[in-house]
């Protein structure tokens, strides 16, 4: 978001449109006047004065939110929402992980989508979260993968859907992550569901 006239906040775990609401509903209670809010952003018309910044960030951190300060804490979470949104892309299929015979790789992606050099920015994201981007993404993608088996959908739709090559690579990754088999990961879904 380019900076305006006014005073723009940087702000974590922005993952939906109900969390835009949520943080739209602080700002309104506060009388903060929001020109714009994004999923990592709030784009304020003028600064906020210290005594109400601590109200508002009281008031964020009940709805799951806060406030980023630093510019590592900022290019982390920009990681982070970066690969949320390159999931959501590759199952909704404006992203191919194949595309003529080219395998993608999340490195090129990162890269392109925020301005640091990889190397620097996976070395702050280890050195911040412990994992790797490239764990924290496959990671992520299997996270996304037992949503979609919990909502009804077979193992090789999930493989199709997340463009795994094959339903046995979605299975090991599945497996590696979870320490437990998709397919009985799926029947013990099964099963809860039918408790209820």
């Amino acid at each position: 978001m380019k900076k305006t006239n006014g005073f723009i906040l940087r702000l974590a775990d922005m993952k939906c449109n109900c969390c835009i609401a949520r943080v739209h509903e602080v700002f309104k209670k506060l009388k903060i006047v929001v020109v714009k809010i994004d999923l990592d952003s709030v784009s304020l018309r003028a600064k906020v004065s210290p005594s109400k910044m601590k109200k508002l960030e009281a008031a964020l951190k009940k709805t799951g939110h806060e406030i980023l300060f630093s510019r590592a804490e900022i290019m982390i979470r920009n990681v982070v929402l970066q690969i949320s949104k390159l999931i959501n892309e590759i199952e909704i299929g404006e992203i191919l992980l194949t595309n003529k015979g080219k395998r993608f790789h999340i490195t090129g992606y990162l890269k392109s989508k925020i301005d640091y050099d990889y190397d620097y920015l996976s070395s702050r994201f280890a050195d911040a979260t412990g994992d790797s981007v490239i764990h924290y993404y496959i990671t992520q993608k299997i996270e996304r993968a037992k949503v979609l088996i919990e909502m009804g959908y077979s193992i090789k739709e999930v493989s199709i859907k997340l463009q795994y090559g094959r339903p046995s690579q979605f299975s090991k990754q599945f497996l590696d992550v979870t320490l437990m088999k998709a397919s009985d990961y799926r029947k013990s879904i099964e099963k809860r569901l039918k408790k209820h």
